[in-house]
């Protein structure tokens, strides 16, 4: 998932994707209920002037309370921002009802702000962003922020709408926000390759962050956070390992477990200040909606002839079997369990279902294939290693080099 935000929408998207036509057809779903109007099609020319004395269209066949609301939105335009004045309006009811609240304010008045005007430019906004933002994702998501006024959520509420009403688009409203504030809403966490399924769900899905999983090594991950955030795709605040090395953009980047530690002890003291004493939070309350596996076990696969040669060329047999048995290529007979993590960046890793994976990975100065599997039960795992031992031990340029019996232990 890709995160891009929103601070001033430019005027051109309050026409892009909100034609005559589609305004009036999104405008059905917003309103929940059939409208007063009927939008005609074109006509004969012989017909024509009939058809128009019965319904009382305009001359662009649009009924007159539909073209109402499309000028007001028109009228927005401000340069290159948009800028109107409040109107409020039932939440449901018709176009008639919507366009009434329009007309009957004081001649002169700047142009009209509705909430249905909001969610037509959530929509035309989220199409313009899917359209014109090339990602290989399934989903787009838009952050999105008030300002202090009182009507600002019911803005901000009918333009998600609009916005999620365009297949790929998730909105994710950050509050009260400044316009240079939205831009700091892109933050990325990086951490190395060995984190857990239920981590990085975890920060994407609770916390609304970006998760970057990168390689191992403490200057690996501090490397990316910085690559990151100097080259503007987006704020990058921490870099962490697991191993416990960590380093925050607010501190220079610096691998400081004293400045952290502090940090963690600092947010202590707030949830304490801020819970009462019949209801107090703890700091694994705060990360109680995580997932965690039960089990979790590492093995090494110690090459025999102890060279870095052998150990490259084994790891190469061994990833391109388990890349088989996720996919079922080269005639290999498909694990239905095991998905290949097509965005890992380090070894191979493999998601076994639940929130379970396991990864293979080399050394890079050792003759070792480090093997580690996280699973919801002992014996989930030690499944694993059984199949994972049926189709090593089938190659004799793998059982030559490394000794198996590990994994039946």
């Amino acid at each position: 998932m890709k995160l891009r935000w929103l601070s001033l929408i430019p005027a051109a998207t309050c026409f892009y994707g909100v034609q005559d036509v589609e305004c009036f057809s999104i405008g059905r779903s917003f309103l929940g209920r059939r409208h007063c109007g009927v939008l005609l099609r074109s006509s004969p020319s012989d017909t024509r002037n009939s058809i128009l004395k019965q319904t009382d269209c305009d001359d662009g066949n649009t009924p007159p309370s539909m073209a109402v609301i499309i000028n007001s939105i028109r009228d927005l335009q401000s340069g290159s921002d948009i800028r109107g004045q409040y109107v409020s309006h039932l939440p449901v009811g018709s176009i008639l009802n919507i366009a009434h609240s329009i007309t009957s304010r004081e001649a002169g008045s700047p142009p009209a702000l509705t909430p249905f005007a909001a969610y037509c430019l959530g929509h035309a906004f989220a199409k313009m962003v899917v359209k014109q933002i090339p990602t290989d994702k399934d989903e787009v998501t838009i952050c999105l922020g008030t300002d202090p006024r009182e009507h600002g959520m019911r803005l901000a509420d009918a333009f998600s709408r609009g916005a999620e009403s365009v297949e790929g688009t998730k909105v994710i409203f950050t509050g009260l926000a400044s316009t240079p504030a939205m831009f700091e809403f892109c933050r990325t966490i990086v951490t190395d390759s060995t984190t857990s399924e239920g981590l990085s769900d975890f920060i994407t899905n609770n916390l609304g962050l970006v998760h970057n999983r990168y390689l191992r090594g403490y200057a690996n991950v501090i490397g990316k956070a910085k690559e990151i955030t100097e080259s503007g795709e987006a704020i990058a605040e921490m870099a962490i390992e697991t191993s416990g090395h960590c380093a925050m953009r607010e501190n220079g980047y610096l691998d400081d477990g004293t400045y952290t530690a502090v940090k963690v002890i600092g947010l202590l003291s707030r949830i304490s200040r801020s819970s009462n004493a019949d209801d107090r939070v703890s700091l694994l309350d705060l990360i109680s909606d995580m997932k965690e596996m039960e089990v979790e076990k590492e093995v090494r696969l110690n090459v025999l002839d102890g060279s870095i040669q052998t150990t490259t060329q084994v790891f190469g047999h061994i990833a391109n079997i388990v890349e088989d048995a996720c996919t079922g290529g080269n005639g290999s007979e498909k694990v239905t369990e095991w998905e290949l993590d097509s965005e890992n960046l380090e070894g191979v890793r493999v998601r076994t279902g639940n929130g379970g994976f396991f990864m293979l990975r080399r050394s890079l100065h050792d003759p070792v294939i480090s093997i580690m599997v996280e699973g919801t039960s002992p014996h989930d795992v030690q499944t694993f290693f059984e199949r994972l031992y049926n189709l090593l031990q089938r190659n004799k340029e793998i059982t030559g080099a490394v000794e198996l019996s590990v994994l039946q232990n």
